[in-house]
Order: structure tokens, then C-alpha cells, then sequence
């Protein structure tokens, strides 16, 4: 025969169990809590990290406007007070017979300086070029005197010696009376003979910043046809030419950020 014995647990034992299934209860959740506060602060600490980044962005971005409007302002002050040194009447040309089959002629030029301060290291070079060779002329007009005013030519320039380490040109002060120059130019008389004929040239200067500049012009004895060269009367009135009549300025690099 099988008896079946019933063990009643220990009161003392329900008493522990009930203590246990309490502090696991309190510990998981004082875990969940804290997952919950460290995700809490995660968030908190990258949200602050935006807005720090937003900040150091907005900061650097309101000083490089404020860079860029003192450069602009200090730009605009310097073209106000430097020297702008340009033709004051159209070029005048005394010119031989074109019946011989040389011919000489000079080119005079009025310079002014119609800025406020004085230019230093004024210099001018023009020559006569034909239709078609314009530019090209004007391009080795200019870079034969850029190193005097220590400008870099386009392409290379033979010279015995550093130009731009000696001090060359003139000196004219806003207001002052024009400065006459001019060189001579010598060619065949068919080269100019029948053909619409311009008269290029470039003057180079420093302001009193010690930047340097350019001025570039063109004229021309009148349009391709109606008024080519026929005799030397052809050179008594040019006209200013649609193109290749501008300064450095419409070239050069804007130095402000932007």
C-alpha cells in the first residue's frame, strides 16, 4: 500500500520567495528606468551637439559676411581715392606720304589721371594695326611694357635685365594738365594702303597703393569699307572702337570672398 505525503512549504520559505520576486521586481524596473534616463540624456546631449554645431555654423558664417563687407567697403574706398589714368582726347597721328613705299608716323597721346590720387610709373605704347590683327597687336602692345609697372605679360618678353627693379614713366597728379607722349611707328605703305586701319595702344601706371594697372584703347579710321586708308587725310579723324577699350578692373579676379 502507497501513501501520499503532502509537504506544506515553510511559511518562512513563501515569506523569502515573496521577497525575492519583490526585489527582482524593484531592480528591473529601477533598470528600465535608468535606460530610460540614459536614453533620455543620449537625446539631450545630441540635440545640444546640434545646436552647438547650428551655432559655431551660424557664428562663422555671420563672420565671414562681416569679412566679406569690410573687404568690399575697403575695396570700394581704395577705386574711390586711387589714380584712373586714361586718354583725354582721341589719339592724334602725324603721318608722312603713303605715295613712297615707306611711310613714318607718330602717335601722339594726352594721358590724365581722372582719379583722386597720384600715378607713379606712367607709361604708354600704342601701335597701328589692320583689320584681323587687332587684339593680337594690342596683346604684344601691352605685354612689351607690363614688367615696368611689374605686371606679368601673357607671354614671355626678352629683356637683359629684372625692368620692374628700375623706375620708369612719369608721374601725374590728379588734376594736372594731360601728359604728352607718343612713339613712332615705321611700316610698308601697302600694309596700311586699303585697309581699315586702328590705332591700339596700352598705358600702364601704379596707384599710390603700389597696385599696378593697365588701360587699354583702340580707334579706328572708320568702318571696313567705307572708310579705308586712301592717303595720310585717312588718319586726320579716328573713331573709338567698339571693343579692346577697358582697364584692368574688367579683368581683374575679385580678391573679397564671396
Amino acid at each position: 500500500m502507497f501513501y501520499t505525503v503532502k509537504i506544506e512549504p515553510n511559511p518562512g520559505d513563501k515569506k523569502r520567495y515573496a521577497e525575492d520576486q519583490e526585489r527582482q521586481r524593484k531592480q528591473l524596473n529601477a533598470a528600465r528606468r535608468l535606460n530610460i534616463v540614459s536614453i533620455i540624456g543620449t537625446g539631450i546631449a545630441f540635440l545640444g551637439f546640434i545646436a552647438l554645431v547650428w551655432y559655431a555654423y551660424l557664428t562663422h558664417s555671420m563672420w565671414e559676411e562681416m569679412q566679406t563687407q569690410t573687404c568690399i567697403q575697403r575695396e570700394a574706398a581704395t577705386n574711390a581715392e586711387r589714380a584712373w589714368v586714361g586718354l583725354s582726347q582721341t589719339p592724334q597721328i602725324d603721318i608722312g606720304t603713303l605715295s613712297q613705299p615707306q611711310f613714318a608716323a607718330k602717335i601722339n597721346l594726352q594721358l590724365r589721371n581722372f582719379g583722386k590720387g597720384p600715378a607713379f610709373n606712367v607709361f604708354s605704347s600704342s601701335e597701328l594695326a589692320v583689320h584681323g590683327h587687332v587684339e593680337e597687336t594690342l596683346t604684344t602692345t601691352c605685354d612689351l611694357i607690363f614688367p615696368f609697372v611689374g605686371l606679368t605679360p601673357t607671354r614671355p618678353v626678352s629683356s637683359n635685365e629684372d625692368v620692374s627693379k628700375h623706375q620708369w614713366g612719369q608721374m601725374i597728379f590728379p588734376n594736372q594738365d594731360p601728359l604728352n607722349t607718343g612713339n613712332s611707328w615705321t611700316a610698308k605703305s601697302s600694309d596700311i594702303l586699303g585697309k581699315e586701319v586702328f590705332v591700339v595702344g596700352c598705358i600702364v601706371y601704379k596707384d599710390q597703393f603700389e597696385h599696378p594697372h593697365w588701360t587699354k584703347f583702340s580707334y579706328s579710321t572708320g568702318p571696313l569699307i567705307t572708310n579705308i586708308v586712301t592717303d595720310a587725310s585717312s588718319f586726320r579723324h579716328l573713331y573709338v572702337s567698339s571693343a579692346n577699350n577697358y582697364t584692368d578692373d574688367a579683368e581683374r579676379k575679385q580678391s573679397c570672398p564671396y
